[in-house]
């Protein structure tokens, strides 16, 4: 008769190297994550370093009603749009507007007609923006301001 009091130990060495190996695949499924994540956000920053978009001139004679010249400068990559940030410093208020399209380097462009929403507005904040892959915008952190009136 052959004794089977082998087989147990080589049962339990096989469960604890399955159980070893499921909790190597969580973690490793953490870590990357992260990885991933971060990585993003430094691909972003990376491409807003390159883009310079400003206001040069701003004229809100009209109390409400805004024309903006917008300039960009060398380099970079093609951005989704830009975000205008119109502010009242009497008031502490501010209005966003969204210029969809990708300003190309050296290009200037007139907004005309815009609504900022802010009865005489005294500053406007221009940041860039990027689509990701799923067409989410992904704003620059820098604002660049312009103050006029």
């Amino acid at each position: 008769m052959k004794s089977k009091k082998g087989m147990s130990g080589i049962i339990e060495t096989i469960i604890i190297i399955g159980i070893a190996l499921f909790a190597i695949g969580i973690v490793w499924y953490a870590l990357n994550e992260i990885v991933i994540g971060q990585t993003e956000n430094i691909a972003l920053s990376e491409k807003c370093l390159g883009v310079d978009v400003r206001a040069t001139s701003v004229d809100c004679s009209n109390p409400s009603v805004c024309s903006v010249i917008l300039n960009r400068k060398t380099g970079g990559d093609k951005i989704g749009g830009v975000k205008m940030i119109f502010r009242n410093e009497t008031d502490s208020t501010s209005s966003t507007i969204d210029v969809l399209g990708n300003i190309a380097p050296l290009q200037t462009i007139t907004k005309t007609g815009i609504d900022s929403e802010i009865v005489n507005a005294t500053s406007i904040g221009v940041t860039a923006y990027f689509e990701d892959s799923s067409g989410n915008e992904q704003l620059c952190s820098q604002a660049k301001y312009y103050t006029f009136g």
